[in-house]
């Protein structure tokens, strides 16, 4: 519709006479260079959706949310951007300052004296396959005292599908650590419950 708008104001235009797959790799391209722009100007935005304990009676954690606003494109949705830094490797400096930002919410909001007991934090299966991923994770935290029972590390099905030792370890490191591992969208891909249940989830 925009590429109508520009071409052919006022007319009718068929998509048969757009260059279709020129557009969709200038989309592409720019939205890369939105997520490296965001990572340059540290513009990634961190929104935290609160959840709800029935028991309780309260606000007992929340998960971190991405967001990215680009001044030229506008909002991107997260499973564009963060589709994009997948494939083009910026998830992991991308995942990095989202784990810094959440870190220094903690400790700015001073949450270990409010209801909300840990934060959601959302890893990438490319994450995972970096050795030494939970270490630096660890040293993260260690920098804005950050305790291990505030932070959740919450992964996909997807990531478990990789059957790597390197992503083993990293779970196991952290678990070692006193992080908690969540599981999400199990069901989503074709993992088996034996594996599912030889790995560290606590959620």
């Amino acid at each position: 519709m925009e590429m109508a708008k520009s071409i052919n104001k006022g007319r009718i235009t068929y998509a048969s006479e757009l260059d279709l797959d020129f557009e969709k790799s200038q989309v592409s391209k720019n939205i890369e260079r939105a997520v490296k722009d965001a990572i340059a100007g540290r513009s990634i935005m961190v929104y935290y959706q609160p959840i709800y304990s029935v028991e309780k009676q309260c606000y007992n954690s929340a998960e971190a949310l991405a967001r990215l606003y680009d001044e030229k494109l506008g909002w991107i949705a997260p499973d564009v951007f963060i589709t994009t830094a997948e494939k083009t490797g910026l998830i992991i400096e991308l995942g990095e300052m989202i784990i810094h930002k959440v870190c220094n919410f903690i400790k700015e909001n001073d949450l270990s004296k409010t209801t909300i007991k840990y934060i959601d934090i959302n890893i990438s299966p490319l994450q995972l396959l970096q050795k030494g991923f939970a270490k630096k994770m660890l040293e993260i935290m260690k920098q804005y005292e950050v305790e291990p029972w505030q932070i959740n590390v919450e992964i996909t099905e997807t990531a478990m599908m990789t059957s790597s030792a390197v992503v083993s370890e990293n779970l196991k490191e952290l678990v070692k650590n006193n992080i908690s591992i969540s599981l999400d969208d199990y069901g989503s891909g074709y993992a088996s419950i034996n594996y599912i249940n030889s790995m560290p989830f606590k959620t």
